[in-house]
């Protein structure tokens, strides 16, 4: 890149490198999730419950663009799993706040610290530069993928293949 523009290959390169890791990152959540009795949605849901602490079914539809009634379900298999629990909202009656349940959380985390590990010996052996490059460049991604999803979600071929989608 010294006349500051790359090299004619490497852009390809980072394009495949992009199609590599979403397909690892996917396979990797496959495969915690079936060590976990889950499937990779069920992890998801997980994950963003016990990032978010408390929530509510509609809050995790909406956050993993679900339908009210696959959320339910989804709930259903982490709280029968001992996953997660519901309790009454004390300001609410009618609402059901779902919370992790710490104790099976700790336990399945057992799976992720070796790769959280390896993860970890990898962070350290880029310097603070390096790291704020490739940081601006996954966010620049996950801005794309969003946006791009989410034009995905108003197409005319989606909105024929879910005609009463919860997307629209």
């Amino acid at each position: 890149m010294s006349n500051g523009k790359p090299t004619p290959n490497l852009p390809n390169q980072l394009s495949d490198f992009g199609e590599q890791i979403g397909s690892a990152a996917v396979f990797y959540h496959q495969a915690a999730a079936e060590c976990l009795g889950l499937n990779a949605t069920d992890t998801k849901a997980l994950g963003y419950i016990v990032r978010s602490g408390k929530v509510t079914s509609g809050d995790l539809a909406a956050a993993l663009r679900l339908s009210p009634a696959s959320a339910t379900v989804i709930i259903d298999r982490l709280a029968g799993k001992e996953f997660v629990e519901r309790i009454a909202d004390a300001n609410d009656r009618r609402k059901t706040i779902i919370i992790p349940i710490q104790k099976t959380v700790a336990k399945s985390m057992a799976i992720y610290e070796p790769m959280i590990r390896a993860m970890q010996q990898l962070h350290d052996s880029y310097s603070d530069d390096e790291i704020a490059i490739i940081l601006s460049y996954q966010k620049a991604s996950i801005n794309i993928l969003q946006q791009e999803a989410e034009q995905l979600h108003n197409t005319d071929l989606f909105l024929k293949v879910h005609p009463r989608s919860v997307y629209t």
